[in-house]
């Protein structure tokens, strides 16, 4: 059977598929000629349609349709309510979050993963739509650098159901440095890169201290309260103003006619990313009324000028985070289609002047691109070619504590391997059995970056009727995920261990 890979991108508002073939790797289009397909799901008359049908009919349908499923995943009630807001369907947050959703005069529940079979079956389709019947669907999905383990498990899981074979879940920021090959010129290149990423409902500044081909995280900034959709709301808000102030009509009650401008200034924002001026059109908004009106870019920056200072703000957070200055940043990658919008691209160009801006992949198709490199280095191909090429790109997003007793005889999590460590990494310490015990039981704990209010308790190791003794314990992570925990006594040999598959992917 022949073996073709993939590499996927879900966003929280698109989604995008690059296939590796003949050692080149490009977006394929869907069913509509499109490289970018719409993250949307809508049920009608007991049907399910994905893509850029439920989109389109978004503003009849908003409360059977699911937008930004990504979005929910890892959320708590509190971050949960201002998506309850911008949800047209209902969002139940009792017990398991689920989505209620109306379809054909019947009630039914839906749980995220259930929405993310579906989309990732919509981009088995395309997949299928592009290789052989008898090829398998090996692929690299991505996911933010802010996201748990538990959310990781839901899109690997989601996409082995809708008909995927996942080779490995990597993060957003390291496909977009994959796909233009920071770091892989030779085995002696590093540098400091900067992978500025603005999508439709969030903003993550990523550095990767990039040396040998090895990715390092040197900080990440994730904002949830900015995006793509935070400027469409903006240009939405002043046609909204515009339209009150022609017609002396108030539609901000119609959630009808709120979609509908929503989606005419959506329209309107993506073609001034490429002109000079555009028309926001909406037909019969209100009452059979038809709205219409010029917006050129320069009134359009004016618009979201009151954000732009939100999106330049978190630059400066993660330059301090990983101890760097902008002078230390030597590359710059933009990605997530909001930074297709030219008043983002001269921010950070600005504040980056010195720094080569790599933005000739498409910002929406740039991290499919990596993470299609990254599914062909895992199968082994060019590997010959390029041997400075790793597949050990990655560091670890998380980190892995043991628990101890502190002087005052609280129990304290120490750190044993942090956050952005290369994988694979080994740790190894030693320690003498205090007088009269016979027994340990080591407990692990893993969390997120360096938080130790948000852990989950990994692995333990319980050894009982050792004698005094010396106990080395050892961790090793392997570069498919998987974590191997190792406790011995020293004296006897006498050992116990366990291996955790796949539980922190790179």
């Amino acid at each position: 059977m022949a073996v073709v890979c993939f590499g996927l991108h879900l966003g929280s508002t698109n989604m995008c598929l690059a296939l590796h073939k003949e050692g080149k790797t490009e977006v394929i289009a869907n069913d509509a000629g499109d490289r970018v397909t719409p993250a949307v799901v809508a049920f009608t008359n007991n049907e399910v349609s994905v893509g850029l049908a439920a989109k389109q009919g978004l503003v009849r349908n908003a409360a059977s349709t699911v937008c930004n499923v990504k979005q929910v995943l890892g959320k708590n009630l509190q971050e949960m309510e201002q998506e309850m807001k911008n949800s047209g369907c209902k969002i139940l947050t009792e017990g398991e979050m689920k989505y209620e959703i109306e379809n054909d005069g019947k009630i039914c529940f839906y749980k995220p993963s259930d929405i993310l079979v579906l989309l990732f079956k919509k981009m088995l389709d395309i997949a299928k739509s592009h290789v052989k019947e008898d090829e398998s669907h090996y692929a690299v999905v991505t996911v933010p650098f802010h996201y748990q383990c538990s959310d990781y498990n839901i899109i690997r899981e989601s996409a082995i159901q809708a008909g995927f074979t996942v080779l490995r879940i990597i993060s957003e920021g390291g496909a977009s440095a994959l796909a233009y090959g920071v770091g892989q010129e030779s085995s002696h290149s590093s540098c400091n890169c900067l992978v500025y990423r603005m999508g439709g409902t969030s903003l993550d500044i990523t550095i990767l201290k990039v040396m040998g081909g090895i990715y390092q995280l040197g900080s990440n900034i994730h904002r949830s309260s900015i995006g793509g959709n935070t400027l469409t709301r903006l240009l939405r808000d002043f046609c909204l103003q515009e339209f009150q102030k022609q017609y002396r009509v108030d539609i901000q009650e119609s959630k009808r006619s709120l979609w509908k401008l929503h989606s005419a200034a959506e329209t309107c924002k993506h073609v001034l990313s490429t002109m000079g001026s555009a028309q926001c059109f909406a037909e019969s908004l209100h009452e059979g009324i038809d709205f219409s009106i010029n917006i050129t870019r320069a009134r359009f920056e004016s618009v979201i000028a009151p954000v732009l200072q939100q999106c330049k703000q978190p630059i400066e957070e993660a330059l301090f985070q990983a101890g760097l200055g902008k002078n230390d940043i030597s590359k710059v990658i933009l990605c997530g289609g909001s930074t297709k919008v030219p008043k983002i691209q001269q921010l950070v160009a600005d504040k980056f002047p010195n720094a080569e801006c790599l933005n000739s992949i498409s910002p929406d198709e740039v991290i499919a691109v990596g993470a299609g490199v990254e599914a062909a280095l895992l199968l082994g191909k060019d590997i010959k070619e390029r041997p400075e090429l790793s597949s050990h790109i990655i560091a670890m997003q998380n980190t892995l504590y043991i628990k101890s007793v502190g002087s005052n005889g609280e129990d304290l999590l120490v750190p044993i391997i942090r956050s952005g460590t290369p994988v694979p990494t080994r740790w190894q310490d030693s320690f003498h059995l205090p007088e009269g015990q016979n027994s340990v039981c080591l407990e692990f704990f893993k969390g997120y970056q360096d938080d130790m209010k948000q852990t989950d308790l990994l692995a333990k190791l319980v050894m009982k009727e050792i004698p005094d003794g010396v106990i080395v314990v050892s961790c090793h992570i392997r570069s498919d995920g998987s974590v191997h925990f190792n406790c011995v006594e020293k004296n006897t040999g006498k050992s116990e261990s366990v291996t955790i598959i796949n539980s922190e992917e790179s």
